[in-house]
């Protein structure tokens, strides 16, 4: 298994375009990225709750969930 996939924490889809990835980058921290394609259109620190050693904790993913809709819905906007 490839470095990167190890370190994938959540991944989702919004509106059937936007990939939205979580990776750890150090015991209880990761980045929020939000792709279109290959191209990262926001990427943002977020907290672990917990090392996720088995997936994300339920609240974790929520927040995470909010900032992608949060940027996907002002994307555009002046």
């Amino acid at each position: 298994m490839s470095k990167d996939v190890d370190l994938l924490i959540w991944s989702a889809m919004f509106d059937g375009k936007y990939a939205i990835k979580v990776t750890r980058t150090a015991p209880h921290r990761g980045e929020l990225t939000v792709s279109e394609g290959e191209n990262v259109l926001h990427r943002e620190p977020v907290a672990l709750s917990f090392e996720a050693p088995s997936g994300p904790d339920i609240p974790d993913v929520v927040a995470w969930h909010e900032i992608a809709i949060r940027f996907v819905q002002n994307l555009g906007r002046p």
